[in-house]
């Protein structure tokens, strides 16, 4: 038998196992179902970033909004520009997912 956590993992080829986050974790923006993990693994591909997580917060028009949280960059990337990032990860999300998914705020932590 199994037992569900309702945590997502994936297996990397070197045969580690990595959790991609809670599966029930979901952030409702104007009408719209995103899932963080989702959204965690785009940004999660970009070469400067190591880990991400995505959270929700109040917003007055839309209901939720979206911000990336806790972005922590790879020892050789701390040179990067917070804002050429934030700018470089909201058109990513824009192509891999939608322009609704794009966070409205980007926060990078070292």
């Amino acid at each position: 038998g199994f037992f569900f956590t309702g945590d997502g993992v994936y297996r990397t080829s070197e045969g580690y196992y990595q959790l991609t986050g809670r599966l029930d974790d979901i952030i409702n923006i104007s009408g719209h179902r995103l899932g963080t993990a989702e959204v965690e693994d785009v940004v999660n591909h970009h070469m400067a970033v190591a880990e991400s997580a995505v959270i929700g917060y109040p917003h007055e028009i839309k209901g939720e909004g979206k911000m990336l949280h806790f972005l922590l960059l790879k020892h050789l990337s701390w040179g990067y520009g917070t804002a050429t990032l934030a700018a470089e990860l909201q058109e990513l999300i824009s192509k891999k997912i939608a322009k609704y998914a794009a966070p409205d705020y980007v926060q990078v932590t070292h």
